[in-house]
């Protein structure tokens, strides 16, 4: 009687804790819960447990391998010959091909620029193509911006894509609510004229979000991150004469006017801000 009473309370503490590590799991990943799961069904409690280290450590690498070497365990186990991959692209296929939810490497390693309770600057997932693209449709939104076919606009994103994959401390980042729900807008770094000790910021939000202060508050998280992180000495801003708007942001921010700079043959005005 007290063995079977043991045994029972063993089992609830293995299952409860499981359960407990299995919610833990779907929180911290933001895997969906049917998959993880399915994910949880193949995994250890101890196995979660480490996958959830790597996640939060922001060691993608070690999540996806960890991850492979358990499915190959198990696959060697029931002898599945197909379990014998070592890449992430390897085992995307494997996570499909038994139902399991992992993004690609793309995904999983987006970087996350600033948080604020507004707003979140991050990296552009692979699928938000469709959130670049919108920036650009509203003329009243693209009146100050250098003119661009829709096909141009696809390259750039491409290519920001690209920059992703070299680990660059500067580009393009899109700019999502607090809750990661609604494209805000888009906000630049990039080398000014080829110098390394020069940004240049840029940003295009949609207009609903206009007269809110989040281009102020996004100018200034900018302006750190370039003396920061980039190692820039000075961080310069061009708008056409006519953005009125935007001039003022930059003031709000620290920026000064410094005269007018010529670009692609028109004559625009010029700010600047030197780190102190």
């Amino acid at each position: 009687m007290f063995e079977s009473i043991k045994i029972s309370f063993i089992i609830i503490c293995f299952v409860t804790g499981k359960l407990v590590i299995i919610v833990a799991y779907y929180r911290i990943t933001g895997i969906p819960f049917l998959d993880v799961f399915y994910i949880s069904r193949c995994l250890s409690p101890s196995s979660l447990i480490f996958n959830i280290v790597y996640f939060k450590s922001n060691n993608f690498d070690g999540f996806a391998n960890h991850f492979i070497w358990q499915i190959q365990d198990i696959g060697i186990f029931f002898g599945f010959n197909y379990f014998s991959y070592h890449d992430l692209s390897s085992l995307t296929k494997i996570i499909n091909k038994n139902h399991f939810y992992l993004a690609s490497k793309s995904i999983l390693n987006m970087r996350i620029i600033a948080r604020t309770p507004r707003f979140i600057i991050r990296e552009f997932k692979t699928d938000e193509k469709h959130n670049y693209l919108s920036l650009f449709e509203d003329e009243e939104v693209t009146i100050h911006l250098p003119k661009r076919t829709e096909e141009e606009h696809r390259r750039l994103f491409q290519e920001t894509l690209h920059e992703y994959a070299e680990n660059s401390l500067c580009g393009r980042w899109v700019m999502f609510t607090g809750d990661d729900t609604e494209c805000i807008g888009m906000c630049l770094l990039r080398h000014f004229e080829g110098s390394n000790d020069k940004m240049e910021l840029g940003y295009v939000l949609h207009k609903k979000y206009w007269g809110q202060g989040i281009a102020s508050e996004m100018a200034r998280i900018m302006i750190d991150h370039a003396f920061q992180k980039t190692g820039a000495r000075q961080v310069v801003a061009v708008t056409t004469f006519g953005n009125i708007s935007s001039q003022r942001v930059l003031e709000k921010a620290g920026f000064k006017r410094m005269g007018n700079y010529t670009r692609a043959g028109e004559e625009a005005a010029f700010f600047s801000l030197e780190q102190s």
